[in-house]
């Protein structure tokens, strides 16, 4: 094929104006503009620049293309070129022949000229724009053999790509720049709301912020949205948000019925194209009832290999059908309704019980790897067919933290639509990760949901269970009249069912609960109970627990031998039945006696041991405790930086967990370690918040401490006691 010669066009050189008309009410996306400056900015003078905007469908990419481009217009004085490649239009894409035969009469070639080969007119394309700075909008692309042929070989030209798939091939053959697009900050789906409906947003700003949730914050659906609204009136904002909250006629409602600007329209358009296998992988998702999700996951949910998952949502991940963050992957609310619409119209009804086996299994392995002295006292899993991920004692946390919430959320999902076993298995799985590490809201969320699937079941026994775990969390929390009502129902319900076990355990939380309040004799009584029948009934983790807590109320009563004793007792137990955290406990009680009889080098031997064993769990307030006891026995010492450092540490563990009765205990500590230095003004301030704490709580014990530590201030002239 002979090379092209420069065609005979007219010497005015005609400069193309090809942009399509800015977009009305157009609102944020500064940081994207500044973004779209930076990448199309000459990196190498010798090669042309090209930048891929890409996102999911609806997202605003040909609008903030328009915008930028509109900005920029002065910077290409030899025109601008624009097409719409129509990549996932319902229609025939644009073909390159016909891209080109287009650009080629902008630029002014006559149409008795034009090549009839692709590759000439390719080649013909790049000569019309050599020297000549030119912004080329390529819209809509389907892929890079779409865009290839469109590439100005000129350097002072610029091309900005439009997509819904990352087009890897620009970036790695061509060096093309890319930008993904997000979603909307919420800042900005509200002005645009406000823009676009005016008053009844801005009246209503509550509203206004779900709305903007409901529609995913995606451009196309806002203004959807805002129409809506304006169909509505004069229906208030929050009607209008009552009617989109329901997911299942979401979609409908944010429906035009004109193929370019109805939401589900334009998402088919990406799924069309998707393989048959990835499809299915696609609709399954809209049954996953958490927000986010990784490989294995998907493996139980589409019952093929973790690989094949990781290949599925990759492809999902280059057409924006889904987004990824590291490792893990997850969809926007509209996407996840149109998923699920999708699975239920081609029969895929309901979330597979694999999932349910597969988070149930991996829980009970983390949790056996984080806490194996307690492995008997969690419920046997069944098994599962899913690929299972590969965890060990340094993963078995960071996988828990991860799937919290999808572990949440699969609980509640079964006990709507069963099977309301798997919330009550769950529940008794999880409560020792959630309560040691401080997630009490979605500890409580979980028991509530697995304690109203018991009921139904009816199962008496795990009902009793689930209360005693309601009314230790109520405990942690300082809500004591929630806890004792929990605590005492579940022990007539171990009565009901005749259960020891149980029993016991609920006892022993009475006394624990008694101890907080300081009704040191009934606590004494009932955990004296506990010791007794668990021993008789060879419960030796039940003994240690009554032991270790019967310890603790001993030095409370300031029975010191006594509380040594049973504190010893419980460290030997718990050593030889490997409960760590358990004997951890133990030693830092022990700490206390210690301390409190004057022996502070005992004592800080003790607290070092225990905080070397919280340090390597997930018990965040074992750890805080510890770091408490030796920043007092610190003070003891002199040494007063280090004692602020710890106690400065275990205050921001106990505000970060929630835990107000150990807030309380530092407060009083911080104030006895501000008066050993002399700094009154100090101590009053922390044991004044420390009284306020506790006695909001009802923790008598860290009250009456605090009111002794102002007493003191007030004999020294330091502090004029209130009233």
């Amino acid at each position: 094929m002979n090379a092209p010669t420069r065609p005979s066009v007219s010497t005015g050189r005609p400069v193309p104006a090809e942009l399509p008309a800015d977009v009305p009410g157009f609102t944020g996306r500064a940081y994207e503009i500044d973004a779209l400056d930076r990448l199309t900015g000459a990196a190498d003078p010798a090669t042309v620049m090209i930048a891929v905007l890409s996102g999911t469908a609806g997202v605003g990419k040909t609008a903030l293309a328009t915008r930028w481009a509109h900005r920029v217009r002065d910077r290409f004085p030899d025109g601008q070129l624009y097409i719409d490649l129509r990549g996932y239009d319902p229609e025939q894409p644009v073909t390159p022949d016909a891209a080109l035969a287009r650009f080629l009469r902008s630029l002014g070639l006559p149409g008795e000229q034009m090549p009839a080969d692709v590759e000439e007119r390719a080649a013909l394309y790049r000569s019309l724009l050599d020297r000549r700075k030119v912004l080329i909008l390529l819209d809509n692309a389907a892929s890079v053999d779409q865009v290839r042929p469109l590439l100005p070989a000129a350097a002072s030209s610029v091309v900005l790509v439009t997509s819904r798939d990352n087009l890897p091939g620009l970036v790695v053959r061509h060096g093309a720049r890319r930008l993904d697009l997000d979603v909307l900050r919420t800042e900005d789906a509200l002005a645009l709301l406000a823009r676009l409906a005016g008053d009844s947003v801005t009246g209503d700003p509550e509203a206004a912020e779900e709305l903007a949730a409901h529609c995913a914050r995606l451009p196309l659906a806002l203004r959807i949205a805002a129409e809506l609204v304006h169909r509505r009136a004069p229906a208030t904002l929050a009607s209008v948000v009552g009617e989109l909250a329901d997911h299942r006629g979401r979609l409908g409602l944010l429906s035009t019925g004109d193929p370019h600007s109805d939401i589900a329209v334009v998402f088919s358009w990406s799924y069309r194209d998707l393989p048959s296998r990835v499809a299915r992988t696609f609709r399954l998702l809209g049954h996953h009832p958490g927000t986010e999700f990784d490989s294995h996951a998907v493996a139980a949910l589409t019952g093929g290999t973790e690989a094949q998952a990781r290949e599925h949502l990759d492809r999902l991940t280059a057409s924006h059908l889904v987004q990824r963050t590291g490792d893990r992957y997850g969809m926007h609310d509209l996407l996840r309704a149109y998923a699920r619409d999708l699975a239920l119209r081609s029969g895929e009804a309901g979330l597979p019980r694999a999932v349910l086996d597969f988070y149930l299994r991996a829980a009970a392995t983390a949790m056996d790897l984080l806490f194996p002295a307690e492995s008997g006292r969690r419920p046997r899993v069944p098994d599962a067919d899913a690929p299972m991920p590969a965890l060990d004692e340094g993963t078995a946390l960071a996988w828990l933290d991860a799937e919290r919430a999808n572990l949440v959320a699969t609980a509640v999902h079964a006990v709507a639509h069963g099977p309301e076993w798997y919330a009550v298995q769950l529940a008794q799985v999880l409560l020792r990760y959630l309560e040691s590490g401080g997630h009490y809201p979605d500890a409580v969320m979980l028991h509530e949901h697995a304690l109203r699937a018991a009921e139904r079941l009816p199962d008496r026994r795990s009902a009793a269970q689930l209360r005693i775990n309601l009314g230790v969390l109520h405990v942690q929390q300082a809500r004591y009249a929630e806890a004792g009502a929990e605590l005492q129902r579940a022990v007539d319900l171990a009565l009901e069912v005749g259960d020891t076990l149980v029993r016991v355990r609920a006892l022993g939380n009475l006394g624990h609960l008694y101890q907080w309040q300081g009704r040191y004799a009934e606590s004494a009584r009932f955990l004296g109970e506990v010791v007794a029948v668990a021993r008789h009934s060879g419960d030796r983790a039940g003994e240690a627990r009554g032991l270790g807590n019967l310890g603790q109320v001993r030095l409370r009563q300031g029975r010191h031998p006594e509380a040594a004793r049973d504190l010893r007792a419980a460290v030997a137990i718990c050593q030889d039945i490997g409960d760590a955290i358990g004997e951890a406990y133990a030693l830092l009680f022990l700490g206390h006696v210690e301390s409190s009889s004057g022996r502070s080098a005992e004592a800080a031997q003790l607290y070092e041991r225990a905080l070397l064993v919280f340090s390597g769990t997930t018990e965040l307030a074992g750890r805080a405790y510890a770091l408490d006891g030796l920043g007092l026995v610190d003070v003891l010492r002199g040494d007063h930086e280090q004692a602020g450092t710890r106690l400065g540490e275990a205050l921001s563990l106990f505000r970060r967990i929630g835990e107000r009765a150990g807030e309380a205990r530092v407060g009083n500590s911080l104030g006895e370690a501000a008066a050993a230095t002399g700094r009154a003004a100090d101590a009053r301030t922390h044991h004044l918040a420390a009284l306020r704490i506790a006695g909001e709580i009802g923790y008598r014990y860290e009250q009456t401490r605090a009111e002794e530590g102002l007493a003191r201030l007030s004999a020294a002239g330091r502090y004029e006691m209130p009233a």
